[in-house]
């Protein structure tokens, strides 16, 4: 009955999150009212939209049942995507355009510097797979969070789009691809 409770009265103060950009911050385990392990359920009743879906690109799995796939919502922000695996979610991105920040103050448009600044050694920098920019890669410090972390994409010496979320899938290069 307890954990009922707890997780009512949770879901009404999610509840109350606006959709806009300037409410919503950047870390670990969420991004906005949005957690890591959130089943889509309890996404729609958070973003208040019934009709929120998954897609993927699995021709045997459309839905994302099983596998990989990306929440499609009204009410979700721009230049954000969601990605579930196996109906929960493990990751959220932050694309290019965006006005999110981390928790840190780390957005798009942020000096490899400031990012490096800002996290010390918690960062370990990386090539990017497909440019000549850098994976600045997060790491937490503590460990109850050391299966989460984030990861910083670069171009030029700035930050273009970043990722936070359950490690294995903030790794994934290519999303779901």
């Amino acid at each position: 009955m307890r954990s009922v409770l707890i997780g009512t009265v949770l879901l009404l103060t999610m509840a109350s999150y606006s959709t806009s950009e300037a409410n919503w911050s950047v870390y670990l385990r969420h991004t906005g009212p949005l957690e890591v392990g959130m089943s889509l359920s309890d996404v729609r009743k958070v973003l208040s939209d019934p009709k929120a879906h998954l897609f993927s690109l699995e021709l045997d799995d459309p839905k994302g049942v099983n596998g990989c796939s990306y929440l499609e919502s009204m009410a979700l922000p721009s230049k954000i995507s969601v990605m579930f695996n196996r109906q929960k979610i493990v990751r959220i991105d932050i694309n290019e355009g965006s006005l999110f920040k981390t928790s840190s103050g780390i957005g798009i448009g942020d000096t490899e510097d400031r990012v490096k600044a800002v996290y010390g050694s918690r960062i370990r920098v990386e090539p990017h797979p497909y440019t000549d920019g850098h994976y600045l890669i997060y790491t937490p410090a503590e460990k109850s969070d050391r299966e989460f972390g984030m990861i910083f994409e670069t171009e030029e010496g700035r930050v273009t789009s970043f990722r936070a979320g359950l490690m294995s899938a903030v790794m994934l290069i290519e999303g779901c691809a």
